[in-house]
């Protein structure tokens, strides 16, 4: 197990309490006045925690405690991970929804839906449930995360499950989930599949419609509530102006690789850190933050288009494209072979939209990838209309040139219900020296001024099509 060095102790501890000085004055200058807060999951301070997260769920989940929505809720979280992975079952989800009646609860012998203890070791699976339609029990099983690593020993988590269910007939499935903002990082597992925050939120957003229908007035206010806390509303307002390189040292890419680096944080941050709002903003922080205020301050005086801070993203509208659903959008990428800097396409395919709609912003989407210089690495165009997914990595040569590294291409599932649904990545490597120069000084590094030219090259091409 890696363990963060003293060096990097160091500088995080002198940044955090450094960190500390500067937002007490600042906290203490402030002419805002002070916000009520009736969120019961921030009154609780709950939203930073895992464990509390899948207690919650356990609630959805549960059919005796909530007889009412469980199984609506299992159902849409279910469609809205196959949809997004691709994941082709059989038939498995029409006879999901067809089914009048189907089986939901923990899994087998087990009594609670989340913190499954694995005999003879201190772990503790994060959440997990079992659906059984005809013959076959389906067992999902979760990793959360929130703005940190995965640490636990996942092949573990398929050892106990493979024991658990021996002689019976079984399909399991693995997910990791960040529950914080690091909604576009990479990861590599032969037995996990990352799936976004975004199935959970939508399926809420399902279950809360559901709930107004029923006049659940109590049950859609802790809805909302949690909805909130998955995903909050941005603040335009950035709050670390000036604080940028201190940040850097509190927590950056470099620490990532450190299997203890979060728990010294934590550590550190309780010692440092003397007001408990202040401790829960650092506690949200990313480089993330800092890398999209880059690009939106390299952005906001383009005419032709608009620019709008996400939780770790930027959306990019062109002014010209009407399309509601259709946009660009940047964001950081961590992966296990280093750093990138993402330019997505998206065309998003609400099933309550127009159809008509929906096709003209697939047609958009695939239109300016095609006119792209990103377009000939992408496979054959022919192909293109059938993929969810279409992922391009760049890395570079000797004299800095962008070249391809990979493709992946990801094929709609034949039960999708977004079928005119497409995201486009391409991803463009950057060292960390330059992601620190990118984020913390005014004098912006060669690779990331071609990404931002990049960036406005497809805006220009996006309203021409349009």
């Amino acid at each position: 197990m890696a363990k963060l060095p003293t060096e990097y102790k160091n500088a995080m501890q002198s940044a955090l309490e450094e960190l500390n000085e500067v937002l007490l004055e600042r906290q203490g200058s402030a002419d805002d006045d002070i916000r009520q807060e009736t969120n019961i999951f921030r009154i609780l301070r709950i939203e930073n925690y895992e464990i509390r997260h899948g207690a919650f769920l356990d609630y959805l989940l549960d059919p005796d405690r909530n007889p009412e929505l469980a199984h609506e809720f299992a159902k849409a979280w279910i469609a809205e991970i196959y949809d997004e992975l691709s994941i082709d079952d059989g038939g498995f989800l029409e006879r999901l929804f067809e089914a009048n009646e189907f089986e939901l609860g923990p899994l087998k012998d087990e009594h609670r839906f989340s913190e499954v203890s694995i005999p003879e070791s201190r772990l503790r699976i994060d959440h997990a449930f079992e659906v059984k339609v005809g013959k076959t029990r389906r067992v999902f099983v979760f990793e959360y995360k929130h703005n940190g690593v995965v640490q636990n020993d996942l092949a573990a988590y398929q050892a106990f499950v493979n024991d658990k269910y021996a002689g019976n007939r079984y399909l399991a499935r693995y997910f990791v989930m960040d529950l914080g903002n690091k909604i576009h990082n990479s990861f590599e597992s032969e037995i996990f599949d990352l799936v976004s925050k975004e199935t959970l939120v939508n399926a809420l957003d399902m279950t809360l419609d559901l709930a107004v229908r029923k006049d659940m007035q109590a049950t859609r206010m802790y809805l909302e509530q949690y909805r909130d806390i998955l995903a909050p509303e941005v603040e335009e307002q950035y709050p670390w102006r000036g604080l940028e390189n201190i940040l850097w040292n509190t927590w950056n890419p470099s620490y990532i690789e450190y299997d203890d680096a979060w728990k010294v944080w934590d550590k550190l941050a309780e010692k440092a850190i003397d007001d408990p709002d202040i401790f829960e903003d650092l506690a949200a922080f990313d480089t993330e933050q800092l890398f999209d205020q880059a690009v939106l301050e390299a952005l906001e005086d383009v005419d032709n288009c608009s620019v709008r801070r996400n939780s770790g993203w930027v959306r990019i509208e062109p002014s010209k494209c009407q399309l509601k659903h259709f946009y660009l959008f940047s964001n950081l990428w961590f992966g296990p072979e280093g750093l990138y800097m993402g330019l997505n396409l998206q065309s998003w395919h609400d099933p309550k939209g127009q159809v008509e709609e929906q096709e003209k912003q697939h047609q958009l989407a695939l239109q300016v990838l095609a006119n792209s210089r990103w377009g000939s690495f992408c496979g054959s165009p022919e192909q293109w209309p059938s993929l969810s997914r279409i992922e391009l990595t760049f890395s570079r040569d000797e004299s800095s040139e962008f070249i391809v590294k990979d493709l992946k291409l990801r094929n709609r599932s034949e039960s999708s219900k977004r079928t005119h649904g497409v995201v486009i990545n391409i991803k463009l490597p950057i060292e960390l020296s330059e992601l620190k120069q990118a984020c913390c000084s005014d004098e912006m590094p060669k690779v990331f001024t071609q990404y931002i030219a990049e960036a406005e090259a497809l805006v220009e091409s996006i309203n021409k099509l349009s």
